[in-house]
């Protein structure tokens, strides 16, 4: 389920007279709303001085990951620049490696989808080029019959 759903639960109370005496009539029951909602996990207040202390330290293990991942390095450690003819080779061996991860995620279409998509463009390209026509043959009907 997704973060910040909310859960509805229904409950219902009997109007009724705890004693036999009452006088109050007894009427529908009445229906109430209880709504519980997931809300994501927000800073709470510690109670303790170790539930103070823990939450210090994880605010600034956050903190700290954040920082690292900002701090993104090109190149890992102990690895070397490459010498600077080999560069255009190496960005392009990078490249290549690269796009092929890229085509390895791709999700390819099926036969079928592929032959339904391949028919809505030729009989768009049919209707585009009826429409070109018939333009054209207005056009030379104008110029031809009308202003000479």
């Amino acid at each position: 389920m997704a973060s910040g759903s909310k859960k509805v639960a229904r409950r219902i109370k009997a109007s009724t007279s705890e004693s036999s005496s009452s006088t109050k009539p007894v009427t529908k029951p009445e229906v109430t709303r209880v709504v519980k909602a997931e809300t994501p996990t927000t800073e709470t207040k510690p109670t303790s001085k170790t539930a103070v202390k823990s939450a210090n330290e994880t605010k600034a293990a956050d903190k700290a990951t954040k920082q690292s991942a900002t701090k993104k390095s090109t190149r890992k450690s102990g690895e070397r620049k490459p010498f600077i003819l080999f560069r255009p080779f190496v960005a392009f061996g990078r490249y290549v490696r690269n796009s092929w991860r890229e085509l390895r995620r791709v999700e390819w279409p099926s036969r079928r989808a592929t032959w339904k998509m391949t028919l809505a463009v030729i009989i768009f390209c049919v209707i585009v080029g009826l429409f070109v026509l018939l333009c054209d043959w207005a056009s030379q009907w104008l110029i031809e019959e009308v202003v000479l």
